[in-house]
């Protein structure tokens, strides 16, 4: 059995695609033969989360990767020089009202965002998403005499709640 299972790895394989595979591929290749470390490759201090790219030409050369920690992968790649050039640009507005709550918050640009209102959080955008609905699946209104709060705050349809029930009372 482990024969057959031989015969088929790496180069054998009739799906190999050598070194013009993807992105994900090769990571995952890389990711079983490369050894992880207890401690990152370059700072040597932190637990190495990112399997890293030393040339940027993405072959199966296992001595051109390395594992990093987070912030060592950031800074290798000059992406954490870019973040800190945009956090001191002042990006960050204050003074911007919830489209939900009406609560004033500080936003950076990368904020939630729904259209051009600008919600304070990933709850009022939700709240404000089932706000805008103004029908339940069967196509009644939810209005003040149709609609009750269950004890977790969603909205239920009265007249759905009476169809259902009346179908158990019956045991259809």
């Amino acid at each position: 059995m482990s024969g057959t299972r031989e015969s088929k790895l790496g180069a054998k394989n009739p799906q190999w695609k050598g070194d013009n595979v993807g992105y994900d591929a090769l990571h995952g290749w890389v990711r079983l033969r490369l050894p992880k470390p207890d401690n990152c490759q370059r700072c040597g201090v932190t637990i190495p989360y990112d399997l890293a790219n030393i040339s940027g030409e993405y072959t199966r050369d296992l001595t051109d990767w390395w594992w990093l920690c987070r912030r060592c992968h950031m800074e290798s790649d000059d992406r954490l020089e870019k973040l800190r050039e945009r956090n001191k640009a002042g990006d960050i507005k204050v003074g911007i009202v919830c489209g939900f709550c009406g609560e004033t918050f500080k936003v950076q640009p990368c904020r939630i965002r729904r259209g051009n209102v600008r919600y304070c959080g990933v709850a009022c955008q939700g709240k404000a998403f089932t706000a805008s609905i103004t029908h339940c699946p069967s196509g009644h209104a939810y209005d003040k005499d149709n609609t009750y709060i269950t004890s977790v705050g969603g909205r239920k349809c009265r007249k759905c709640n009476s169809v259902r029930a009346s179908i158990l009372r019956r045991g259809i």
